[in-house]
């Protein structure tokens, strides 16, 4: 995706984390199914369009998969989902640490916590 190419690949693993709007920004099929990936490489091969379409599309995707807005992401989402879920699993000790969970990263450049994360336990 990241070089301009199309991306036929199979349904499985963490690609169609990847390649989350099939048809649009790469294709995915299913595991074993041959024909349907030939299918797939042969409308890309002969359609200028759908190829030039499709390329654009991962092309923009890709650049939201990039490495600083993956790492916003992390510190700024994940980080907060990860300990949320185990203050609800693991319980009030947690819930603490959840409250009071607010940390500036990188000088200030990312701010974590700020109300991002609701727990009810």
């Amino acid at each position: 995706m990241a070089s301009g190419i199309p991306v036929v690949a199979v349904n499985a693993g963490g690609i169609p984390n990847i390649i989350d709007q099939p048809g649009q920004t790469g294709f995915l099929y299913n595991s074993g199914d041959h024909a349907s990936c030939a299918r797939m490489v042969n409308a890309l091969v002969n359609d200028d369009a759908l190829y030039s379409r499709v390329q654009q599309a991962a092309l923009t995707e890709v650049r939201r998969l990039d490495w600083g807005n993956a790492t916003e992401y992390l510190l700024t989402r994940q980080y907060a989902l990860a300990i949320a879920t185990a203050a609800a699993v693991y319980g009030r000790a947690m819930a603490d640490v959840v409250a009071r969970w607010d940390v500036e990263v990188g000088g200030g450049d990312v701010e974590v916590g700020g109300g991002d994360v609701a727990v009810a336990l």
